[in-house]
């Protein structure tokens, strides 16, 4: 059999992708994008699953492309194998950050809680936040001190699951326990479900936003070769000068 699919991360060539994903009624109910049971989810390989490798097909097609000599980048919660593409890029000064939750490995990473970063005021040329704000109780906090940090100049890449149901985000301070995340969630430890008002969100704090579809870009044929979600958009925002 030939090889058809090609992943960005390992830069192998496969047969196929692996399905992964769990597939919680609330998540076909409002129509979340960027969860749920996903045919071409992960690469045999590396393990990298689609969210990381069309951040990672980004950053390469429209950042580590850029002549520049240096990039202070802060990584939240840095995916396993994107992570170790950019800390192999030496352009890069590379910070990693988590909040560090019971049961996860934080090799090389810094204690961050991104509601009260430990940064300095404009700090950063770049930040990653790549499915992380949905788990935070006060994101619009979190949204703030990103823009605090980064640089005026500065871009950003802060993907969330977005509801494509929904007109405006829910929440609601009465679902505590891990049942009930995944009940009105659709994931245990979720806060909340964006709608694409979470681009007001983005705004109130200062960024300003674009959203890019790969998949108008290059068409259905490519996104599936590449085991990428042709549904999900990549949220890249920026700090004026």
């Amino acid at each position: 059999m030939m090889s058809t699919y090609y992943c960005g991360c390992c830069e192998s060539l496969l047969r196929e992708f692996l399905p992964g994903g769990a597939e919680y009624p609330a998540i076909l109910q409002y129509d979340i994008v960027g969860m749920g049971r996903r045919e071409n989810k992960n690469c045999p390989v590396c393990g990298s699953n689609d969210r990381e490798r069309m951040v990672t097909l980004f950053l390469k097609k429209f950042i580590l492309s850029e002549d520049f000599s240096e990039l202070k980048m802060l990584h939240m919660a840095p995916e396993h194998v994107l992570r170790e593409i950019l800390a192999k890029d030496k352009r890069i000064k590379y910070v990693k950050g988590d909040n560090f939750s019971e049961g996860y490995s934080y090799p090389d990473t810094l204690h961050v809680d991104i509601t009260r970063a430990p940064f300095e005021d404009q700090y950063f040329d770049f930040i990653i936040c790549n499915h992380v704000l949905e788990h935070i109780e006060d994101d619009t906090a979190a949204i703030r001190e990103l823009y605090r940090i980064l640089k005026p100049g500065g871009r950003a890449i802060l993907q969330v699951p977005i509801s494509e149901k929904l007109k405006k985000t829910y929440e609601n301070k009465k679902v505590k326990t891990t049942e009930m995340k995944i009940k009105y969630f659709g994931q245990r430890n979720h806060v909340r479900i964006y709608a694409w008002d979470y681009l007001h969100r983005l705004a109130w704090a200062g960024f300003q936003t674009q959203v890019f579809s790969f998949d108008q870009l290059y068409g259905a044929y490519f996104m599936k070769s590449r085991g990428l979600n042709e549904r999900e958009k990549i949220i890249f925002c920026s700090k004026p000068l």
